[in-house]
C-alpha cells in the first residue's frame, strides 16, 4: 500500500500551527511573569499618568491573566498536536484538534472583545482560526484520512 503524498497547503498549514504555537506559549509566559511579578512593578505613573496596576485592573484585573495565561497554554498545545497531525494526515489529531483549537481560539478572541477590546489586531487573531476551520473542513477534508 503506497502513502498519499501530503499536500503541500497541508504541511505549510502545520508549520503555521508551529510558528502560531511558540507565540501562544510567549504570551502565556508573559501573562504568568505579569501575574506573578505585579508587586515588582513601579508604583509610579507612566507617560500618561495612570499606573500599572490600574491598567491591568482596566484591562479585566487579574483574573484575567491568569485566565488569558491558562487559555494560550490550552491553545499552544492544541496547535502543537494539530500541527503534528496535519504532517501525519491523521484524522483526529489533524482534523478534529485542529477544528478544536479553531473554535476555542474563536470563542476566546470572542470572549475578549465582548469585553470591550475590540480593536485591529483582534481582527488578526480571529482570521487564522477561521480559515483553518475553512481549510480543515472543505480543502483538507479528505487529506485526512489516517
Amino acid at each position: 500500500m503506497s502513502e498519499a503524498k501530503r499536500p503541500g497547503g497541508l504541511t505549510a498549514l502545520a508549520v503555521i500551527n508551529f510558528i502560531f504555537c511558540a507565540f501562544e506559549l510567549l504570551s502565556a509566559l508573559g501573562a504568568v511573569f505579569l501575574a506573578v511579578f505585579i508587586d515588582k512593578v513601579d508604583e509610579g505613573s507612566t507617560e500618561d499618568g495612570n499606573n500599572m496596576r490600574q491598567a491591568i485592573e482596566d484591562a479585566g484585573g487579574m483574573e484575567w491573566i491568569w485566565a488569558s495565561a491558562a487559555a494560550s497554554s490550552i491553545l499552544a498545545v492544541l496547535l502543537l498536536m494539530a500541527g503534528i497531525g496535519y504532517l501525519q494526515q491523521k484524522r483526529f489529531l489533524g482534523r478534529t484538534v485542529g477544528t478544536a483549537y479553531a473554535l476555542l481560539a474563536l470563542a476566546f478572541y470572542f470572549t475578549y472583545a465582548g469585553f470591550g477590546r475590540f480593536d485591529f489586531s483582534l481582527l488578526i487573531d480571529i482570521v487564522y482560526p477561521a480559515l483553518t476551520l475553512l481549510m480543515l473542513n472543505l480543502m483538507f477534508k479528505d487529506d485526512l484520512v489516517n
